[in-house]
């Protein structure tokens, strides 16, 4: 069983370990900027001494750490000045002895702000990724855009009512999926749902989507409705609370086949709603497949779930039509 503490431990010392490679980086740069000017040795222990000297002083006299603070930034200055000149001077960059970090805002400590400490961004992405690995994303690597083969589709006229064919009705589908990813996180409307029967590909466009933000750089995670009712139900009854919370944080959520899920009692709506609106509320972005028509989520789901599936402010609807496809090599069958 994962728990939140077990992923915290994990996660800090993750941290301890990028502080430590932290500090590892910073003493080699340093050395070689010795190894080509030995004056820049000696110029940055000067700068040591007067932090010591200085942080003795304030230490001791409180009531003067304000004047004795005004002194330091004036000697530093001197010597950063000093330092920069002989960094040039052998080829490096000015900035070659500042502290190394991968997050400026919190220096690799993972928190952020004074005096109220909070965790930031970046410890969030990386608890995030971290349970990602261990309960798997739910991506099809597979499945991308590059794979997807609109020929599988009928080339005849949808109805006869409109000569529009299954194939081309598709391959606007593919679009504007395809739009979606690549915009992503900016789209104009954050959260697609997927409307229409089985094997009309909303699984592999889901996949498609999915894979694609993946390659850009962000965290997305997608599951079934019914791995999404296992997660509810652990989170309850096994206080297995990580994976249930990593879905209200993760930036991209699909959730593939809404409507086939068990309907646990006093789990399932209420787990939903909060799962939904949750992330509403945060702006953040979810793709849902379903085989139920608008009317039938409405009768199976309450009316706050599905004001919020179906706001068009928010939300674009695509509607899956046409023939059944089964299509074993490739996938796109559901």
């Amino acid at each position: 069983m994962i728990t939140r503490e077990a992923l915290l431990q994990e996660v800090d010392a993750q941290y301890r370990q990028q502080r430590e490679l932290n500090q590892a980086e910073q003493e080699r740069r340093l050395a070689e900027a010795v190894a080509r000017d030995a004056r820049i040795g000696e110029l940055w222990e000067e700068r040591r001494a007067i932090f010591q000297d200085r942080a003795r002083q304030a230490f001791a006299s409180p009531q003067d750490a304000h004047a004795i603070s005004g002194v330091l930034r004036g000697q530093l200055e001197s010597l950063h000045n000093a330092l920069r000149a002989r960094l040039r001077a052998c080829g490096l960059p000015e900035a070659y002895l500042q502290p190394v970090y991968r997050c400026p805002l919190c220096r690799d400590t993972g928190y952020v702000g004074e005096p109220v400490r909070e965790r930031c961004a970046c410890f969030t992405q990386r608890m995030q990724a971290l349970v990602s690995a261990r309960t798997g994303d739910g991506l099809n690597g597979r499945e991308t855009f590059a794979a997807y083969d609109d020929s599988v589709f009928s080339d005849e006229p949808l109805s006869v009512d409109t000569p529009e064919t299954q194939r081309s009705y598709m391959q606007r589908l593919r679009q504007r999926c395809e739009s979606y990813a690549e915009l992503f996180p900016n789209n104009p409307r954050r959260n697609l749902l997927m409307v229409g029967m089985s094997g009309l590909g909303k699984t592999f466009l889901l996949n498609c989507i999915g894979n694609r933000v993946r390659e850009r750089g962000h965290t997305v995670v997608k599951l079934t409705a019914y791995q999404l009712t296992e997660r509810m139900r652990a989170s309850i009854f096994e206080h297995d609370v990580e994976p249930f919370r990593t879905l209200l944080t993760v930036p991209l959520l699909l959730l593939d086949d809404l409507g086939v899920e068990p309907l646990l009692s006093n789990i399932t709506i209420e787990q939903l709603f909060t799962l939904i609106n949750e992330r509403d509320l945060d702006g953040l972005h979810t793709v849902v497949s379903t085989n139920l028509m608008p009317e039938e989520l409405q009768e199976r789901y309450t009316e706050r779930i599905c004001s919020r599936l179906f706001d068009k402010r928010a939300a674009a609807m695509l509607r899956f039509v046409g023939k059944d496809v089964r299509l074993g090599s490739t996938g796109i069958v559901r």
